[in-house]
């Protein structure tokens, strides 16, 4: 549980600067691959 808690925030970090650094493009892989961690869960 604790290992899942740090990789959410991590996630979330990760989310944040990869936006500010990539912009557009970024938005366009996030469409294209929608989960983040796991896939078709989250």
């Amino acid at each position: 549980i604790y290992f899942t808690a740090l990789l959410i925030h991590r996630e979330a970090r990760d989310e944040h600067q990869c936006r500010r650094k990539y912009g557009l493009a970024w938005e366009k892989y996030c469409q294209r691959v929608p989960y983040r961690i796991f896939p078709y869960i989250y």
